[in-house]
């Protein structure tokens, strides 16, 4: 999990599974925020001139932005986190696209494990057998 805190408090204000993270990405990589406040994708930028003033540049520097799954804790809210260099940022990027890549996995593995057990569960609590089990527990008297 990412837990998020004040630096000042221990009190846990929220948190993030870190299987139920869908996407990592870099702001900077995907947004230009013009003057104006208006955003554009990288793709309606190719054939415009576009003047980012260097506030909003610095705002957007070294952001990741993570997103998590809609059906999950967080109902698909997106979270930002700003690093103070770019070198954080990148290994914070890579850390956390290998963690939350881990973490899918094995919730996956036991997500599998667990459709199987209840299944299990369900047919071992079926009449059917629960009435063989009867059947074969007075037979051995």
């Amino acid at each position: 999990m990412i837990a998020f805190s004040n630096v000042t408090d221990d009190d846990i204000l929220d948190v993030i599974p870190m299987s139920e993270i869908t996407i990592i990405r870099d702001i900077a990589a995907i947004k230009v925020i013009a003057d104006e406040g208006s955003e554009f994708s990288a793709d309606d930028t190719e054939n415009e001139e576009v003047d980012v003033s260097v506030e909003n540049e610095e705002r957007t520097k070294n952001v990741l932005q993570i997103e998590t799954s809609p059906e999950g804790y967080n109902s698909g809210r997106p979270y930002q986190i700003q690093t103070k260099n770019g070198q954080d940022f990148r290994a914070l990027f890579e850390d956390l696209n290998k963690l939350s890549a881990t973490a899918r996995e094995e919730a996956e593995k036991k997500s599998k494990f667990k459709k199987l057990q209840g299944r299990v569960g369900q047919i071992f609590n079926s009449n059917p057998v629960q009435q063989f089990l009867a059947l074969m527990i007075f037979g051995v008297r």
